[in-house]
């Protein structure tokens, strides 16, 4: 109706693995903005942009230029980081959404450098680069660390979602090939965390750092994901 904001309703038309808004299961629900739908191991937001947003968005397209990127791999370099994550974090306390962290390490990266050259690794590099592009949102931030690690923050997203998230990508990273090489598996190994308003960045982030070392602890090619603070 005129005058009225517009109204998007979720129908779950008896899906195998049912819908969740906000982590209830459900069948027939209002969308507001800021919802998280879950549709199997799908993670989605939903989000009713303003122009304000729109704007927002436009200027981090913007502040992110290829002088912020990678030339290897394409995701942001770590100065970079200095800049994107105050304001995405900034963003999401503003409208109330988690945040959490990814951090992405290659397994056995050394032996690929010295077994097949450097040209070898800086290829691996450059898909991996891509798969982890292709696995986050706009709205993320996608950041070659150091060497072979990345760390991906993803905007209004709880701990499980992100464990999810990230065990589909370390089944990506298994999973691909190399043209030039097809003998090689690489396998990564990861960590998870879920900022928590009471610890700085730094710790947040290396909570999820010790999750990443835990899960090559365990065996590598694997994900983990850390207690929040208040669990341990």
């Amino acid at each position: 109706r005129a005058g009225e904001a517009p109204c998007i309703v979720l129908h779950d038309l008896e899906s195998t693995n049912g819908t969740y808004v906000n982590d209830q299961p459900t069948e027939r629900a209002r969308l507001q903005s800021g919802d998280t739908i879950f549709l199997g191991d799908v993670e989605l937001r939903f989000e009713m942009l303003d122009q304000v947003d729109l704007e927002y968005l436009q200027e981090l397209d913007r502040a992110v230029s290829d002088a912020d990127k990678d030339p290897l791999t394409g995701m942001l370099t770590r100065a970079a980081l200095a800049d994107q994550l105050p304001r995405l974090l900034a963003r999401c306390a503003e409208n109330g959404w988690p945040v959490s962290a990814v951090m992405l390490d290659l397994d056995h990266f050394k032996r690929i450098n010295d077994s097949r050259g450097h040209g070898a690794g800086d290829q691996v590099l450059r898909v991996v680069g891509a798969l982890v592009r292709d696995a986050v949102r706009r709205e993320d931030l996608a950041i070659r660390y150091g060497g072979e690690e990345v760390l991906i923050i993803l905007a209004g997203t709880r701990r499980l979602h992100a464990l999810l998230m990230a065990d589909r990508l370390r089944e990506a990273i298994a999973a691909t090939r190399f043209p030039t090489m097809p003998d090689l598996v690489v396998t990564a190994s990861l960590g998870v965390a879920e900022a928590d308003a009471s610890e700085a960045v730094e710790a947040w982030i290396g909570r999820a750092d010790k999750a990443l070392y835990r899960a090559k602890s365990e065996g590598r090619n694997r994900a983990e994901a850390a207690a929040p603070p208040s669990a341990r």
